[in-house]
């Protein structure tokens, strides 16, 4: 990649600065972009019965690598040769393609350990290891992330008398920032997805009868409370977005419950001696209900704090 960015002959100004950094970290991103390829490229040839799963693990790359090498890039450093004249103009006109971002990044997390595999393949050329391999990998989500913060520069420091190019840099502001936030979205998605999946499998069978993987629920927090004040026998209580599941452990006999929020939670919490006692109840069916100490004033808050965030109110009882 040949750079337009020269040493400075003279004192820039703080959006001359801003500028200049944002075509110089695109330069060396599109770098980084090609090398990825050719190590994926690297992987294809070494590991020919993988070359699937390989190309999984590096979705929409080469359409990421096109669209900033042959297209934006040059774009940037047009402007860039024009003091930043038509940047603004230049993100409006490629911000619908940043889209092809959006498979790449569901893929990160699914074939990191995958990718840790592949890349001993290349250990004997001592040119990568797997943690610059994870550098370079996730350097797309990152440089999409950081386009908003540039642009945000940009319109604090760009001169008042470039009252057009202003405006054309808070459009853009407010598009990238737009899919940068959908895509940061998409992420956390497949990151709770996963996450309930794998508390799913921890409850085999029963997790399949009560539908507990479902599209539009989301893992919260996971807390450990017990069945007695001396702490002998625990509860794993799991909390998601419209449910709370309990399961117990330490029991000679092994049970799970399910709260669903839709149903009415009655709740309450008193002082029982060292610990806080919370008190779950199904308002359908009064027979489903459990107990629990938590000796923990902090964690007890946080596990109120929670419930009620999601309509479930806990009285207070005072001894």
């Amino acid at each position: 990649v040949k750079s337009v960015v020269k040493p400075n002959a003279v004192p820039l100004t703080q959006y001359q600065h801003v500028l200049r950094e944002l075509v110089k970290t695109e330069e060396f991103y599109v770098q980084m972009l090609i090398a990825l390829v050719s190590i994926k490229a690297k992987l294809e040839k070494h590991l020919p019965k993988d070359k699937v799963e390989i190309r999984n693990s590096f979705q929409n790359l080469e359409a990421i690598v096109n669209l900033h090498e042959k297209e934006f890039l040059p774009k940037l450093q047009e402007c860039y040769q024009h003091d930043g004249e038509g940047i603004g103009t230049v993100f409006l006109q490629y911000v619908p393609h940043f889209a092809h971002y959006i498979p790449y990044i569901s893929a990160l997390d699914d074939h990191r350990e995958t990718r840790a595999k592949y890349v001993k393949n290349l250990a004997s050329s001592k040119k990568h290891n797997a943690n610059d391999l994870e550098s370079m990998v996730i350097m797309p989500l990152q440089r999409l992330l950081k386009y908003p913060l540039l642009l945000k520069e940009m319109v604090k420091n760009i001169p008042d008398s470039q009252e057009q190019q202003k405006k054309e840099l808070e459009e853009a502001l407010k598009k990238v920032s737009a899919i940068a936030e959908k895509v940061n979205k998409k992420k956390t998605e497949e990151e709770n997805r996963k996450k309930v999946l794998e508390i799913a499998k921890g409850f085999g069978e029963q997790a399949v009868h009560l539908n507990l993987v479902q599209p539009d629920r989301w893992f919260v927090k996971k807390f450990r409370f017990f069945e007695k004040s001396d702490q002998s026998q625990y509860y794993e209580v799991f909390v998601f977005n419209d449910l709370i599941v309990i399961d117990t452990f330490g029991n000679e006999k092994r049970f799970t419950l399910f709260f669903p929020f839709k149903e009415e939670i009655e709740s309450r919490k008193e002082q029982s001696r060292n610990s806080l006692k919370f008190y779950l109840q199904s308002s359908h069916d009064h027979s489903k209900h459990v107990s629990f100490y938590c000796p923990e004033e902090e964690i007890a808050n946080e596990f109120d704090g929670i419930l009620s965030s999601f309509g479930v109110e806990v009285d207070e009882i005072s001894n």
